[in-house]
């Protein structure tokens, strides 16, 4: 009996140094560690940003690159990015999330999805759209001065809460680039002063119209200073719209709607005006107009 004390002895201590050992495993997250961990998920999420020269590598540790954020991925990768960096999401899939007031400038979202991504108030300025996908997101209210949206997709935007753009809905795209995108939707109202649309696709999609023409329209944006040239612009509507100094060179303005737009001092040297509509429009001191194909003033 006097031998089996001590080993009775030793295995209960061994037994609550387990106990406490599992109890330290199990115990609350420090403020520290969660912050920690907070960092690490930013981390992982700008891991999955590929250099296009290595698309199709192996992933890095901890990265799915086709999985699908939530908006709450979003939210936390933007508020636990490292002091003076921004998290990127270039390529990843931001689909129909409500990324609404959230800051998103200086952001690299190339090649993402963000289609029905609801984008309302949200401050996109200087961010990296190029290639991106943003077809019927929701834009009221949203800044992309300065951002790259070079050959990103814009289609059947949901610029309103109606069927007309009120002042507070405006979006703002001043000095954007939009070089060829494939745009078709409505900026009515829109500041897009300086934005570059060169060589952009704006023209209406004539293979299916059972709801009536679909084409952009700029009604009364402001375009003072944009870049046209050599955009396809057919049956877009430019109706009283600020046009002062654009250039609209070699743009095909075929069936566009200048009605009542001021265009003094823009360029429409070369542009293809056949069965545009310039009527009321102002074309003081305009440059090319003897070039442009099938120019009517009216």
């Amino acid at each position: 009996m006097s031998r089996a004390r001590p080993a009775l002895w030793l295995g209960a201590l061994l037994c609550a140094v387990t106990s406490q050992t599992a109890a330290r495993a199990q115990a609350p997250e420090t403020l520290k560690e969660r912050l920690s961990d907070k960092a690490s998920d930013a981390q992982r999420i700008d891991n999955c940003r590929v250099p296009e020269d290595r698309r199709g590598a192996t992933p890095r540790p901890g990265c799915t690159p086709d999985a699908a954020l939530s908006a709450t991925d979003v939210r936390e990768a933007l508020a636990h990015a490292p002091p003076g960096t921004r998290p990127s999401f270039r390529g990843r899939s931001l689909k129909d999330l409500d990324l609404s007031g959230l800051d998103l400038s200086g952001v690299d979202l190339s090649g993402a999805d963000l289609s029905g991504a609801k984008l309302a108030g949200a401050n996109l300025a200087g961010a990296n759209l190029s290639g991106a996908r943003l077809n019927l997101a929701w834009i009221m209210g949203a800044n992309f001065d300065r951002a790259n949206l070079s050959g990103a997709t814009l289609e059947t935007l949901v610029a309103s809460s109606g069927l007309q753009t009120t002042p507070a809905e405006a979006a703002s795209f001043v000095d954007a680039n939009l070089s060829g995108a494939r745009i078709m939707a409505r900026f009515s109202l829109d500041d897009m002063r300086g934005a570059n649309f060169s060589h952009a696709t704006m023209a209406a999609d004539m293979r299916n119209q059972s709801m009536g023409l679909i084409h952009t329209d700029f009604s009364s944006a402001k375009l003072s200073g944009a870049n046209f040239a050599g955009a396809a612009l057919g049956h877009a509507s430019f109706r009283f719209a600020d046009l002062t100094g654009a250039n609209l060179s070699g743009a095909d303005l075929r069936h566009a709607d200048f009605v009542g737009a001021d265009l003094t001092g823009a360029d429409l040297t070369g542009a293809d005006a056949t069965e545009a509509d310039f009527d009321g429009a102002r074309l003081k001191d305009a440059r090319g107009l003897d070039s442009v194909k099938g120019l009517r003033t009216g």
